[in-house]
């Protein structure tokens, strides 16, 4: 009896240190998959885990006009038309995350209310594509906040 309960308690205690293991490699991603470093078309660099770019940008400049106020790993950033801007970076952010945010790029007053999209730029690996919306979904310039997770 005593040898059984040994033997069971051992089991148990490898099934458990076997799904802690197994938990470790999940949460650090392992060592293979596609956000291990690649090289990208375009002269994009090589990216590796962890790379973070973000951009500010004014959106009520006109239309061509560069609109980064400050950002970090930004080739351009510019408004196409009303609503409608791209940005991009020295990386591929192709399999990135993308977070944005309406906002003042200044560092006191507000921005009007509205809505903001991001997609990947269909015509480069490093870009962006962003829209504006007001409050009724309508196409409309705001100033926003865009970070680049990858």
């Amino acid at each position: 009896m005593v040898k059984r309960f040994l033997g069971w308690r051992l089991a148990l205690v490898v099934v458990v240190a076997s799904l802690a293991l197994a938990g470790t490699t999940v949460a650090f991603g392992g060592s293979s998959g596609p956000n291990q470093g690649s090289t990208t078309s375009g002269g994009a660099a090589t990216r590796a885990v962890g790379d973070t770019r973000w951009v500010v940008c004014n959106g009520h400049l006109a239309v061509g006009s560069a609109c980064q106020v400050r950002g970090r790993g930004v080739l351009v950033a510019r408004r196409l038309g009303t609503g409608q801007f791209e940005v991009l970076f020295d990386i591929n952010v192709r399999a990135c995350g993308y977070v944005a945010a309406v906002g003042s790029p200044f560092s006191s007053g507000t921005e009007a209310t509205g809505q903001i999209t991001t997609v990947g730029r269909a015509t480069d690996v490093r870009g962006v594509f962003i829209t504006t919306h007001d409050s009724a979904g309508n196409f409309s310039d705001r100033s926003w906040h865009l970070i680049v997770q990858c």
